[in-house]
């Protein structure tokens, strides 16, 4: 497909800069149906026109809308001139595994010119989710959206007004298939590439290059809910509003006892819901969204490592009534410290209903390292086995329809299996030992992305109840290029009995 050479198009989405309107609320499941038509141009949200992808004309993508108990039907147009294939991000897929949207895993990709339809339920999930290719960088060239699941029980209903989304992300000013060539070079043993800016739902600033800012609008008195997500492929950022704390009232789809902080870490596909009260004068203030440049090693063997990229990247909080209109700010920035590339303290988040599950009945250990390859190129290893994936051939496929089992499989592929039906699956990442009686078995945070601190370790918990087969892997999209992933297939014998839809099983022509 020819690029376009529309260039000057205004391509933001601007629902994003709009509260949220709700979607008609039914008495019963509802299928929300959407088209993504995947497009490339040329384009400069940061005021450097490079090749972008677009979904249905623009950027981030389309905002996905349902209510608790809905069903949603995505029909996704493949009009690039690359495969692909969309992964959305944080939904349980409970007896859909195969629309997980994981290329190489539970689907083969969508080719040039060809579409698939993803349907799943999103019963007994709310809150704020994304979206976004799962196939090779793709995402950080445009493919990506927010998800959101209304609850009419929300317990936080009351206290706002309105809703916004707030995407944040790196941009880069070459396209993630270039910079991938450069990464995987034989040779290159540098760090992960160093990006150009930083956007606020799309919008940013490069260098003296012009371009917009993102502003959201507020009235005095009012109270609105912001619903965050690090859509990054590389950076940790700090969100703040000058003048205005953030109430956290929603961590990955789980509602926490509400607390305050001035400061948010977010790293890459972690989310938060925060209540922010328009109790100001009503001006102009600046959103921050400050980059870490500690979590994103820089030196001058990097690719992209003589960046003009600000680290400080900003948006505007604008009241109604403001005498710059959007258009600048003279407030402070909040000074608390926060440690960069860690989650937001633990001892925080605190589920509003904690039953978290206890005495681990199947344990899966998984040590991460880095080395290098026999073909000289870095890899990222967990227990000494760098992640291959088989695009042809992805795992699902063969196990429904092949009958494979898991203890056949090449090293390379990763996998672990969890067999104890209703059992309690226990996943340790580590650089080292840890101790035990430290763990939170009373109310830990319920999500779905955590920062494994360097050489440090975590642990996870969760019933085993839902057959698939499932990525669990580092979202720095680097390091997952480098094989720091894994398979966990869960009740693999009872995912067999179930039914893959032929739409699945016609991706796979070539399959070997």
């Amino acid at each position: 497909m020819p690029v376009s050479e529309k260039r000057g198009d205004n391509l933001y989405n601007n629902d994003m800069f709009a509260p949220l309107t709700l979607p008609v609320k039914t008495n019963q499941s509802t299928v929300r149906k959407y088209t993504f038509k995947l497009s490339q141009t040329q384009w400069a949200p940061d005021g450097y026109n490079r090749s972008v992808y677009l979904v249905n004309n623009q950027y981030p993508g389309p905002i996905l809308q349902a209510y608790k108990g809905d069903t949603f039907s995505i029909t996704v147009e493949n009009d690039l001139p690359v495969e692909t294939g969309i992964h959305w991000h944080g939904m349980f897929q409970i007896g859909t595994s195969w629309f997980d949207g994981a290329p190489a895993i539970t689907q083969c990709t969508i080719p040039p010119q060809s579409s698939l339809t993803y349907e799943f339920s999103t019963s007994g999930q709310a809150g704020t989710y994304w979206w976004h290719s799962h196939y090779m960088v793709q995402y950080g060239d445009g493919l990506l959206g927010a998800m959101i699941i209304h609850d009419p029980d929300d317990p936080n209903l009351k206290d706002y007004d309105s809703d916004y989304v707030v995407t944040l992300t790196d941009w880069y000013h070459q396209t993630s298939a270039e910079l991938l060539s450069q990464f995987l070079a034989p040779g290159y043993k540098g760090r992960n590439p160093i990006p150009d800016s930083g956007l606020i739902s799309g919008k940013g600033q490069y260098a003296n290059y012009s371009s917009e800012l993102a502003v959201y609008k507020v009235q005095k008195g009012k109270k609105y809910r912001f619903r965050i997500i690090n859509t990054s492929s590389e950076s940790f950022f700090i969100f703040s509003i000058d003048g205005h704390k953030l109430k956290v009232i929603e961590v990955e789809g789980t509602y926490v006892k509400p607390f305050y902080v001035n400061r948010l870490p977010l790293h890459i596909a972690q989310r938060y819901s925060v209540i922010v009260e328009a109790d100001q004068d009503a001006k102009d203030y600046w959103i921050r969204a400050t980059m870490s440049p500690e979590c994103t090693p820089n030196d001058n063997e990097t690719i992209n490592h003589d960046s003009k990229i600000n680290y400080n990247v900003t948006g505007i909080l604008s009241y109604e009534g403001s005498s710059t209109g959007g258009k600048g700010s003279d407030s402070v920035p909040f000074t608390d410290v926060v440690t960069p590339c860690r989650n937001l303290n633990s001892s925080l988040i605190k589920p509003l209903n904690a039953s978290p599950p206890k005495d681990a009945t199947e344990t899966v250990s998984f040590n991460v390292t880095f080395g290098t390859s026999d073909k000289n190129v870095s890899e990222a290893l967990i227990n000494n086995s760098s992640f291959v994936p088989d695009y042809n051939n992805p795992t699902t496929l063969k196990i429904m329809v092949d009958g494979a089992n898991v203890a056949d499989f090449p090293q390379s592929q990763n996998i672990a299996e969890l067999s104890d039906n209703n059992g309690v699956a226990e996943i340790v990442v580590w650089r080292t030992s840890y101790n035990e009686s430290s763990l939170n078995t009373v109310d830990p945070p319920i999500r779905d992305t955590t920062v494994v601190p360097a050489r440090g370790w975590t642990v996870i918990r969760f019933v085993i109840d839902n057959p698939g087969v499932w990525a669990f892997h580092c979202h720095i999209e680097w390091h997952i290029q480098i094989g720091m992933l894994a398979q966990i297939v869960e009740l693999p014998d009872n995912l067999k009995s179930q039914t893959l839809p032929d739409s699945i099983k016609n991706l796979c022509t070539k399959r070997s």
